[in-house]
């Protein structure tokens, strides 16, 4: 069937294969049977799974769904050769290891108008070839609905067709399709600082907002939470000791008027804190937005001006004071996008032993800062913060871009020292930033394609 798109959805729990995400014009379609080879070149027989394409969301042409793709006899960790007929060329994919090393590319902030050349992609794609990483996690943000929002006429055959852009992309395609992926949504999946309404968002008024937000809500589930384990908006992965959790703090946040607002449902938070409470090593906690960034915006709602985030701060003073799975004190790195800024961060908490380490990667592709023409300034923490009644102290911060160079994030773990675990931390340049005068000057914007190191790697060695 022509028209049909494929993604590479997360890796298994199990380390056998991989979900696998189709979308095609509504219709009947069954996904013909892929073709999967070890690295040797040997053929690797499949196991039969389910296939239940559900109806196209409300608005859309499009039907998706995921079909598990199982393999007989797999190994942990290792790469495959696997061909989606329906994609025709082969991709190389890498099961879920159940040891060190691992290694992950994370992205957040991707306009497509601002990529027409396929840069994000090229610098995705050229990362796999090279470091073969098990997943990568796009942390939100991965469409912009609100910008050049559709017109209130047909507005849910405009959101579904602002998808169909995106995904329909063949640049983005291929990116979508490099690697194992896992997701995680942040305000523009549905407005800037939804759920809050918005005086330049005409479909966020109180009028239009709940119907149009529960129309976003289900693209945002077919599109990217089917991605996801078992189709979560919220994901936990594990790769012994180090245990990596994906939070959704923003599809189930609730208005700042409301009587308690809140950041995220409470199964979530019961699954977050059992997260934490069963470490065995070092966590990784992958939020959509930073932690460490100061609250009191009043068009950008940070986690701190909850007071939900006394929550999320209690679940690091108990990692790093030892009530974990195996009674010992371990760190927990936060990896964020969100604030067009690459940077690297460390707080303590006043009266508790040990760091916090966070590491932005953001923009994957910068939205035109109009307010701002001939540039934008990189965003930094605050000196200190409050959280859980704890005084956060921010005891370092590095900027890991001279300017906002669209970015992506690599993260490489092994084995470290005297029982600890080696995090390496950089940032890769996908395009150099252009400033508004230097977009104008369109036939001088040749920067070449594909993925350069802005700064040598950043080690931690972490508990």
């Amino acid at each position: 069937m022509p028209g049909v798109w494929v993604t590479a959805g997360a890796p298994l729990a199990s380390g056998d294969g991989w979900r696998v995400w189709y979308s095609w014009p509504a219709g009947e379609f069954t996904p013909k049977p892929p073709r999967v080879r070890t690295a040797a070149g040997q053929p690797v027989q499949l196991v039969d799974t389910p296939w239940a394409p559900q109806p196209a969301p409300n608005g859309s042409k499009r039907q998706m769904a995921v079909k598990e793709l199982r393999l007989k006899d797999a190994q942990p960790g290792a790469l495959y050769e696997v061909t989606i007929p329906e994609r025709g060329r082969p991709q190389h994919w890498r099961t879920l290891p159940n040891q060190l090393p691992v290694s992950l590319i994370i992205g957040s902030c991707f306009w497509l108008n601002d990529d027409k050349d396929g840069h994000y992609s090229s610098a995705v794609v050229e990362l796999v070839q090279r470091e073969r990483p098990a997943f990568k996690v796009l942390m939100g943000d991965q469409i912009y609905a609100d910008v050049w929002s559709p017109l209130p006429v047909k507005l849910r055959e405009g959101l579904a067709g602002k998808y169909e852009r995106y995904w329909g992309d063949g640049a983005y395609q291929d990116l979508l399709a490099a690697c194992p992926t896992l997701v995680s949504c942040d305000d523009h999946e549905f407005w800037n600082d939804f759920p809050e309404p918005q005086l330049q968002v005409p479909y966020s008024w109180d009028r239009f907002g709940p119907d149009n937000a529960q129309a976003l809500h289900e693209l945002y589930d077919a599109y990217q939470a089917a991605l996801n384990p078992e189709g979560k908006r919220h994901s936990r992965l594990d790769v012994p000791p180090v245990s990596f959790f994906v939070a959704d703090t923003r599809s189930n946040r609730t208005r700042m008027k409301a009587d308690e607002p809140a950041l995220m449902l409470e199964r979530q938070w019961q699954a977050l804190e059992d997260w934490a409470h069963e470490l065995h090593g070092p966590g990784v906690l992958i939020l959509p937005q930073p932690l460490l960034k100061q609250g009191g915006s009043p068009t950008d709602k940070t986690l701190v001006d909850f007071k939900q985030s006394d929550r999320l701060g209690a679940i690091f003073e108990a990692a790093l004071g030892g009530d974990t799975g195996d009674g010992k004190p371990h760190d927990i790195l936060i990896l964020t996008g969100d604030i067009h800024t690459g940077r690297i961060s460390s707080a303590e908490i006043v009266g508790a032993q040990g760091q916090i380490f966070e590491l932005v990667a953001s923009p994957a592709s910068m939205v035109t800062p109009y307010l701002k023409p001939f540039g934008f300034e990189p965003e930094h923490p605050p000196d200190k913060l409050t959280i859980n009644r704890r005084t956060w102290q921010i005891t370092a911060h590095q900027r890991l871009s001279a300017t906002v160079d669209n970015n992506v994030g690599l993260i490489k773990i092994a084995p470290g020292r005297n029982g600890r675990t080696r995090f390496s931390l950089q940032l890769w340049r996908v395009r150099p930033y252009v400033s508004v005068p230097g977009r104008l000057q369109f036939w001088k914007r040749k920067a070449a394609k594909g993925a350069q190191p802005i700064h040598d790697p950043i080690d931690l060695e972490l508990r």
